[in-house]
């Protein structure tokens, strides 16, 4: 008599054991199968006494031996991930997005709400990535007019699926820093860029270090290096009354904030914190 697969209920809980055992987070066995199946919590309680099918057992049974015993990511195995409310592709080809980086997403959408910005304000997210910040923008301020740049061809192949998943029009153009938009303006520039120095490579989690592209994750100059080229361009690219704001490192927000207000000393800059209370961003308003 053959065996029957086991159930989703029986499959995720006994992932969820082999993933503490091998000093994993046990959740991720439900966050997998969640992504897989593209269930909401409504089909996952529906389903969960299911049998597994065969093909999705297999790459589930693969995906959580490679999280357990590579470190592998598990976005990278269901090839999603979650930002702001969406679901983007996402491949070794680019970072994963991080709910931390949802904070510039939500001060710029707090300006636009207030008038402080129009909500067809032109854009600018350098390094964009999967899209998720310029698409999670364009989701919720439709007449935003962004565009997105990124120096990986392959990063843009991502942002640009995504886009096309959510039927929002974006400008995505490949290049480094601001060489392609050098002679455009923009009312806000956001970026999250690769701000990590080589130096602090070995306390960084190994699936990070071993999976996620470094050419997004590491800087020279002690990680300052994209900063330093980008500032002193910000005169250039942003209009009056513009923003920019920028991810970075929780050691790196006073240097950076330094930084801005020795090139731009009549502008308001300043750092704003994460949602967990950690220096994250550091920002700044054009002087009126």
């Amino acid at each position: 008599m053959m065996q029957s697969n086991p159930t989703f209920k029986e499959a995720v809980r006994t992932a969820s054991f082999f993933l503490d055992k091998k000093h994993k987070d046990p959740a991720i066995a439900q966050w997998l199968m969640d992504d897989l199946m593209h269930w909401s919590l409504t089909a996952r309680i529906n389903h969960l006494n299911d049998s597994v099918p065969n093909n999705v057992l297999k790459t589930y049974s693969r995906g959580i031996q490679r999280i357990a015993l590579d470190d592998y990511p598990y976005q990278y195995v269901s090839r999603q991930a979650w930002f702001h409310g969406l679901s983007l592709m996402v491949s070794e080809d680019v970072l994963i997005p991080r709910q931390e980086t949802e904070g510039i997403v939500e001060t710029v959408l707090q300006r636009i709400a207030t008038g402080q910005h129009a909500n067809d304000a032109r854009v600018l997210d350098i390094g964009t990535g999967s899209g998720a910040i310029a698409i999670a923008l364009k989701h919720e301020c439709p007449t935003l007019k962004i565009t997105a740049t990124d120096i990986s061809e392959q990063a843009l192949a991502i942002a640009q699926q995504n886009a096309r998943y959510y039927d929002v029009s974006i400008r995505f153009l490949l290049g480094d820093l601001i060489t392609p938009v050098a002679n455009e303006t923009f009312d806000i520039i956001v970026t999250n860029p690769p701000y990590i120095a080589e130096s602090e490579v070995d306390i960084m989690g190994a699936d990070v270090r071993k999976y996620e592209p470094h050419l997004a994750l590491f800087a020279d100059d002690e990680g300052y290096a994209f900063y330093e080229r980008l500032i002193p361009t910000l005169d250039t690219l942003l209009k009056h009354h513009g923003f920019f704001m920028a991810e970075c490192g929780y050691q790196q927000s006073e240097r950076l904030l330094r930084l801005l207000t020795a090139n731009y000393p009549n502008n308001h800059s300043q750092v704003i914190k994460d949602y967990t209370g950690i220096d994250r961003f550091v920002a700044m308003e054009v002087a009126k």
